[in-house]
């Protein structure tokens, strides 16, 4: 019995020493981790801020990866709908340039375009202009018809399109890393407190700012030149063909009346013709009549000097 005492006593003193052992453990334990926290809290913050972006530069999908994602049905329906980029070209020959610019402007109004440019020339064969016009896009076909349709004769047109669709994709997704990268170097300029980790990380942050102004600009020219389609027109009128289909009709005397009209313009132009070319010509005949002034002065002289011959009487 007194060996079972002497050996409860003993297992007693051992968990009562054991008690007393752990609280200062525990204690020394965290306070090794409290100074573990604080050395770590004192690392440069500019070190974590690289971290981050190249963290965030690693979640954004390259853009070959962006193009599959969109093929595989993976990005929403709004990243991948169809961005098309429509220009036309178009050159009319008209009756009147005038009507037919109010016209034009008119038909701009009722599709909700606008002018971008216009510059209007006259010359003596034609007077005209080249008009830029931006149009909706939903309705630039129409728009075309319809102008197309104001011309005696339309000699050129051309519509081009660019997909842009794989462009925007990838600048959508540059936005969203650039984005992350600017959300956490804002977290990190807050719980800086060395100075020299200050400056670093707002100048990382100016840089990413700046980068995401810079795609922000460039999917606001995107959209823009997406919604509307850009026309150029190069409109022209024949001075001579317009005045006289302004006479033109299909009865007889209107044909007879054209015909007089392309008589009297012929005539005048060969007069006209005429005219200048002895305007031209008229200094070097000029030069070619001094001598033969003076040839004939010489020669007439001559004949007065020289005596007639004698006359003969027949008995």
């Amino acid at each position: 019995m007194g060996k079972q005492r002497i050996g409860i006593l003993w297992l007693s003193g051992l968990l009562l020493f054991s008690a007393l052992l752990l609280p200062a453990c525990s204690s020394s334990s965290g306070q090794d981790s409290s100074a573990g926290s604080t050395e770590s809290q004192s690392q440069s913050a500019a070190h974590v801020a690289d971290a981050a972006r190249s963290q965030a530069q690693e979640a954004a999908p390259a853009p070959n990866q962006s193009a599959e994602a969109e093929a595989s049905g993976a990005l929403p329906p709004s990243a991948v709908s169809r961005k098309m980029i429509y220009t036309a070209n178009l050159r009319l020959e008209v009756e009147n340039y005038r009507n037919t610019r109010t016209a034009l402007e008119a038909a701009i109004a009722r599709h909700q375009g606008y002018i971008l440019s216009a510059e209007d020339y006259e010359s003596d064969q034609e007077k005209g202009g080249t008009i830029v016009v931006r149009v909706p896009q939903t309705g630039y076909q129409s728009f075309l018809s319809e102008i197309e349709k104001l011309a005696v004769k339309v000699p050129e047109r051309s519509i081009t399109g660019q997909d842009v669709t794989e462009e925007y994709v990838d600048l959508s997704s540059r936005l969203k890393a650039k984005q992350v990268v600017e959300e956490r170097l804002t977290q990190f300029l807050a719980e800086a407190k060395k100075t020299e980790d200050l400056l670093k990380i707002s100048n990382d942050l100016g840089k990413v700012q700046e980068e995401i102004e810079q795609i922000k600009g460039r999917m606001r020219y995107l959209d823009e030149h997406v919604a509307f389609a850009t026309i150029t027109l190069s409109i022209a009128e024949k001075k001579g063909t317009a005045k006289l289909s302004e006479v033109a009709d299909e009865g007889t005397w209107n044909k007879a009346w054209l015909a007089l009209n392309r008589s009297i313009l012929a005539i005048i132009a060969f007069f006209n013709a005429l005219i200048i070319f002895f305007a031209g010509a008229l200094p070097i005949l000029i030069l070619l009549c001094i001598p033969g002034v003076i040839l004939l002065w010489l020669w007439r002289r001559k004949q007065r000097q020289t005596p007639p011959p004698p006359t003969r009487i027949d008995s």
